[in-house]
């Protein structure tokens, strides 16, 4: 039977495409490597520390080698690509702004080098390379470079925390529900019309060949019907929950998530993205520890509609 290779649902044989993701069908799941590229990196240090990054996030992620582009990609699964950008971004924007504050102590006292700093004071101290060519650089060129990093995180920032991200469960079953629907219509309809063909009726199709894969055309319709009304039952069922889970966290965190706790996550010294950044990690660990392990997309939805509700948002 075939199955899709996003959300992992069977389908009847001779269906070729998901009817909720649009994927094309694969006969067997076994075949599907969900193992995509995050990102291409030069330096291999960067990509293990990325990977042990990635790990903190409970992301499963690898790396390896590349001959054809000498560099090292990174993998995660697919499905977890989106919050794995997401993890990268955060990566990035604090590897950006640790860079120009050792730029700064470079300045003040040149006899510092990277080697002395700690991986606890500087997650991207393996890109030396980068801060070494600052001193080979021309002060127009500095400016140049300076203009991108900032360019660069201004669009990082932008990729973060994108509304939208995660439906909720009461909004997916009525998008089946509806599914369900609309190919009950079209099945019924369908069988309908071949029987009128049959009977004399009308006379669009004829022939027993026609007739027959017509009618296997809309018995799929039918099928697929009764597969998104199964599925619309067992997500109306986890809307439940998901709305019981989402009034404990939000009474959770009126009580315990307030101005002063905001404030003390961030750091005077970082900049308001990278605080920003900081704050939704540190009321993610608050949810986390007190109600356990979460679905990262649920995570992140409900932290950032309750940071939007009741603070005034980073970029204001």
């Amino acid at each position: 039977m075939p199955w899709c290779p996003d959300c992992k649902t069977e389908y009847r044989k001779g269906i070729t495409m998901c009817n909720d993701c649009g994927k094309e069908l694969v006969e067997s799941l076994e075949e599907v490597s969900d193992y995509v590229i995050l990102c291409s990196i030069e330096k291999e240090e960067v990509a293990k520390k990325l990977v042990k990054y990635l790990s903190y996030s409970n992301l499963e992620s690898y790396y390896e080698y590349s001959n054809e582009e000498d560099c090292y990609p990174v993998y995660v699964h697919e499905p977890e690509l989106k919050m794995a950008k997401k993890a990268f971004n955060a990566f990035y924007t604090v590897e950006l702004e640790s860079m120009e504050k050792d730029a700064d102590n470079k300045n003040l006292d040149t006899e510092t080098s990277l080697d002395s700093l700690s991986e606890e004071d500087n997650l991207k101290d393996n890109l030396d390379d980068l801060l070494d060519s600052m001193d080979d650089d021309s002060n127009e060129s500095s400016r140049l470079k300076k203009k991108r990093e900032e360019e660069e995180k201004d669009q990082i920032v932008s990729m973060m925390y994108d509304g939208g991200a995660y439906e909720k469960k009461s909004e997916k079953s009525k998008e089946l529900r509806s599914t369900a629907l609309t190919f009950f219509a079209f099945g019924i309809g369908g069988i309908a019309f071949v029987i009128l063909n049959i009977m004399g009726v009308i006379s669009f199709i004829s022939g027993p060949l026609s007739y027959t894969v017509m009618t296997g055309l809309f018995i799929a319709f039918l099928a697929i019907g009764v597969n998104s009304v199964t599925r619309a039952k067992k997500t109306a069922k986890e809307a439940i929950l998901e709305d019981e889970m989402t009034t404990k966290i939000n009474r959770f965190l009126e009580a315990n998530v307030t101005e002063q706790v905001i404030t003390s996550m961030k750091d005077e010294n970082s900049s308001e993205e990278a605080n920003f950044i900081k704050v939704m990690e540190g009321i993610k660990k608050l949810v986390v520890k007190e109600f356990g392990s979460l679905d990262n997309a649920f995570l992140d939805y409900i932290v950032e509609e309750f940071y939007n509700n009741h603070f005034d948002s980073y970029d204001e």
